[in-house]
């Protein structure tokens, strides 16, 4: 997958120039879209909509009991 050819082609060449901090954000960035945490951010705005932040919440963590 993704995260197989970053390490392959970028980390593993020369591994001791990656700190774990660097390692995750560079392997979060290459894996996903760049506009990945904009859109994950607007699908829970327009969940959330009118309800209140305990309601949407308790929602939001027992998503079997709501559906």
């Amino acid at each position: 997958g993704r995260a197989y050819k970053f390490y392959t082609i970028l980390v593993f060449p020369n591994p001791c120039t990656w700190g774990i901090e660097k390692l995750c954000v560079e392997l979060f960035n290459y894996c996903f879209l760049l506009d990945f945490q904009m859109r994950t951010r607007e699908k829970l705005w327009s969940y959330q909509k009118e309800k209140s932040v305990c309601r949407y919440i308790h929602e939001f963590r027992n998503p079997i009991s709501t559906g």
